[in-house]
């Protein structure tokens, strides 16, 4: 049963908590939902530097 959780949490956005929809891999590998990431890179868009919600790393 534990494969299953692990398998499941591959297709959830952190952002939103639900199953990945229009799935989108950042740079670092994390994957969100296309308009969560979009979402959350327009609140950064006026500093010119994006980072991935979940490790920080910045692109």
């Amino acid at each position: 049963m534990a494969g299953a959780r692990v398998f499941q949490d591959e297709f959830m956005c952190p952002v939103c908590l639900d199953v990945l929809k229009d799935p989108v891999t950042i740079q670092c590998g994390h994957s969100y939902c296309k308009s969560c990431i979009t979402d959350c890179w327009d609140q950064e868009d006026q500093m010119g530097v994006y980072s991935c919600p979940q490790c920080r790393q910045t692109f």
